[in-house]
């Protein structure tokens, strides 16, 4: 395989131009390119004579650190596959996602250590390497980077279906590196850039790109460790000058400047994605940065990036009760709107394909294909029958998203496709009503749900809301909405602390 699809060969030549520039700084630590890659040869070597040979499968259980880092490079380097576990995973997940990738050696910290006496799946792993480094500085000629062929995986991550069970997305060495060439032209790192990259993928973009990295000083895991306050005080200590996050995290930083007389002025980009950004939001955050080029990507797991749109697209627009605006494709990539069916399509031709493909304006699922979309899952044959799509050879990715183009060929999304309610005036998506909950006084947010035949309102309220009034509101807005619900507290994911959680939110108020 050419060496321009491999990450390893990227790092080294980042590391070659700017062997002393920092690579990483995690909370007093810091670390060159050159210090970085001598220790990731080491760490490789150390893996080599542990037993870890090109093809097996590696799991991660590393939080954001260099230790990560380092040992992700180092297995990437001799060919191993990692298993990459998010820092809020739990146990039971963690367990389910073990037995499914059937790992032959895990790296990990002491919690690792300590949840490996608990855990029969994770005992069952027959290699363990503990994530600190203890190695000696290495030779150039004691290293040797693995041959990589196009289909050989780099990197499997985890996501849910509808079902709930894990989906083990491969990554293969060439698909990487496409990902990295799309998020590249987004995010537009340049040297001299000193980045908080809060979203771990983004953090291998910079040092393949011989960019500063700054791991945000909060527990991913525990969003109550996030203080907007010490997220200030790195900024300006290191004179960061990009962001790469979820909105939440940004949302909780525009919280800080609005409060306080510091403005963010220094940082000049920001990306962000995960999870929906609201008109409201965006306004929010050209406040709380006013000198930053924020930049919005949509995007899932299996397909990231699909579409990016800047901070100011999404302001002031007319149409948001219809849908969110996301953008428009980005140029690898295509993306067709599928009339909604929960049948697996997984070989169709490409006429039944054009029969299935609805018109401008119209709502249906969102289907996108390129270089950079997964084709494959690990050992998961149910998510690959229903989640691809294949016409003559060529993958589509079924996103699990509704959305349509309007006139203009912008993108708008509408939510999961599983939560669009079918009534007899048309759709309502749940996702949509988003914004306008929230616009209320008093209320976090909102949405709607169809609970035992009615259309009800879910509300998030805050201390000294008016339900008298927001009742009203909402009734007004909408005459089919028969049923108002107050929680104190709506169910978001777990990984950006965003979005609803709808089928948490469905069991609360079933």
């Amino acid at each position: 395989m050419d060496s321009k699809g491999n990450v390893v060969e990227l790092f080294l030549q980042a590391a070659n131009l700017y062997p002393n520039r920092k690579a990483i700084v995690y909370k007093k630590e810091a670390i060159s390119f050159a210090e970085l890659e001598n220790q990731m040869k080491s760490t490789a070597l150390k893996f080599r004579e542990g037993g870890v040979q090109k093809g097996d499968r590696v799991l991660m259980l590393i939080p954001m650190s260099i230790d990560l880092y380092r040992n992700f490079l180092a297995l990437l380097s001799i060919g191993a596959t990692v298993v990459f576990m998010d820092e809020w995973v739990g146990l039971k997940r963690l367990e389910e996602c073990c037995r499914l990738t059937n790992c032959k050696a895990m790296v990990c910290n002491t919690k690792g250590i300590l949840l490996r006496i608990i855990s029969a799946p994770l005992r069952h792993i027959p290699l363990r390497f503990t994530g600190a480094f203890a190695g000696v500085p290495t030779n150039d000629s004691d290293f040797e980077l693995t041959k990589m062929e196009a289909e050989d995986s780099a990197l499997i991550t985890f996501t849910t279906g509808s079902t709930g069970l894990p989906k083990a997305a491969i990554r293969t060495h060439p698909l990487l590196f496409h990902q990295f060439e799309e998020l590249k032209k987004i995010i537009n790192p340049r040297a001299g850039d000193v980045d908080m990259p809060v979203l771990p993928i983004v953090l291998l973009i910079n040092l393949a790109a011989g960019i500063t990295s700054v791991i945000a000083n909060f527990n991913a895991a525990k969003k109550s460790t996030l203080k907007p306050v010490l997220i200030a005080e790195q900024i300006k200590t290191y004179k960061i000058n990009s962001i790469s996050c979820s909105p939440y995290f940004l949302k909780e930083l525009s919280k800080f400047s609005f409060a306080d007389e510091f403005a963010l002025s220094e940082v000049k980009k920001i990306a962000t994605g995960g999870a929906p950004v609201f008109p409201t939001d965006a306004q929010q955050f050209i406040e709380s940065f006013p000198n930053a080029d924020i930049r919005i990507i949509y995007g899932s797991t299996e397909a990231e990036p699909i579409s990016s749109l800047r901070a100011e697209e999404i302001c002031n627009r007319t149409d948001i009760k219809t849908g969110l605006v996301v953008g428009h494709p980005v140029k690898e990539i295509t993306v067709k709107i599928l009339s909604v069916t929960s049948e697996a399509l997984p070989a169709i031709s490409e006429e039944q394909l054009a029969q299935k493909i609805l018109a401008q304006g119209e709502i249906g699922e969102i289907i996108v294909k390129g270089k950079h979309v997964l084709k494959d899952y690990y050992n998961s044959p149910e998510a690959l029958r229903y989640n691809k799509i294949f016409v003559n050879g060529e993958c589509w990715h079924r996103t699990g998203d509704s959305g349509f183009f309007n006139s203009d060929g912008l993108l708008f999304l509408t939510g999961r496709c599983s939560m669009l309610i079918h009534t007899a005036t048309g759709i309502i998506s749940p996702f949509t009503y988003e914004r306008f909950f929230g616009e209320l006084e008093n209320v976090e947010t909102g949405t709607v749900l169809k609970v035992n035949n009615k259309i009800t309102g879910v509300v998030e309220s805050k201390k000294g809301i008016n339900k008298a009034a927001t009742i009203s509101a909402i009734k007004k807005s909408d005459p089919r909405i028969i049923d108002i619900v107050f929680l104190k507290k709506i169910p978001r994911d777990n990984r950006h602390h965003s979005k609803i959680d709808y089928e948490k939110l469905k069991e609360i108020v079933r």
